[in-house]
């Protein structure tokens, strides 16, 4: 098992860094500043421009609003952590 808390050290990404499609990230950052992991949330943007609902119950009338799917995803740089290893 990897013990990556003696190199890296998570930080969150200020708004002007952030993805067009974000609303929220972090990054899991090497101590010499190189990027192992993004983990973003994009909350419901892409969901309401795909709209991608989901039902919590098959009797719902037509005048309630739909409920779009939050999402979030991670990107993992590999090649940075298979370099330590």
């Amino acid at each position: 098992m990897l013990n990556l808390k003696k190199f890296v050290k998570l930080q969150q990404v200020p708004p002007p860094e952030l993805k067009f499609y974000e609303s929220q990230a972090h990054v899991l950052n090497e101590d010499s500043g190189r990027q192992i992991a993004r983990l973003g949330y994009t909350g419901t943007y892409l969901s309401e421009r795909c709209h991608i609902t989901y039902e919590t119950d098959f009797k719902i009338s037509s005048s309630q609003t739909p409920n779009f799917v939050h999402a979030a995803f991670v990107e993992v740089d590999l090649s940075a952590i298979a370099q330590n290893y």
